[in-house]
């Protein structure tokens, strides 16, 4: 399977990561919560979807998952995922790295949002996150509060 096609459960990539579940999917790609066999741990596989709205600039569009997975496999910071692995199989384009387990931000705004001191203190840990990757030279264009996870890595209760 490739080329712009979605991974399947317990399907196996590079005869180490086995594809546990879909964790979402945007108009690039698509987000797999894994298993790593050879490091015995669950991980989270990133997929770049190749399709057909890419005809025109699809050795753009590796170029840029291919400096991504170089820049974010660089940075070392508490509150980032540790990519370790990237790689292409077959037509597809694959980032490999550490899963954070918790409920995303999304989950936790309830009808009447969140309380003034979780919001300060999610604020806090993500301006010293975008504090870190800025005097890098890294731009973060996609904040989403479905892309962060309360977890003991990035606690979201006030404190």
């Amino acid at each position: 399977m490739g080329g712009g096609s979605m991974l399947q459960v317990d399907q196996i990539l590079q005869n180490r990561y086995r594809i546990m579940q879909v964790m979402g999917q945007g108009g690039m790609g698509a987000v797999y919560r894994a298993y790593d066999a050879r490091l015995k741990i669950v991980c989270v596989v990133k997929q770049m979807l190749i399709g057909a709205d890419m005809s025109g600039n699809i050795a753009g569009a590796v170029e840029q998952f291919q400096r991504e997975a170089e820049t974010l496999a660089s940075l070392r910071h508490p509150n980032l995922p540790r990519v370790y692995d990237n790689f292409q199989e077959q037509n597809d384009y694959y980032l490999v790295m550490d899963l954070i387990e918790g409920q995303s931000l999304d989950g936790l705004i309830g009808p009447s949002g969140l309380p003034e001191q979780i919001v300060l203190n999610y604020a806090d840990q993500l301006l010293g996150v975008l504090e870190y990757i800025h005097a890098r030279g890294v731009l973060h264009r996609d904040i989403k509060t479905s892309q962060h996870h309360c977890s003991a890595r990035w606690p979201c209760g006030a404190g």
